[in-house]
């Protein structure tokens, strides 16, 4: 699971959780470089 706050690549930094689906997370996070805004969703390993 990802944390608030943690920045992926450099430059996503995860701002919330939006929900959570059958195979994984999906996040809300803003491009620092950018300042839009993008989903990330992290797949679950079984």
């Amino acid at each position: 699971m990802l944390n608030h706050g943690q920045v992926l690549d450099g430059k996503y930094e995860i701002m919330k959780v939006l929900g959570r689906v059958g195979m994984g997370t999906v996040y809300l996070c803003k491009n620092s470089r950018l300042g839009n805004l993008w989903e990330v969703k992290e797949v679950n390993s079984y």
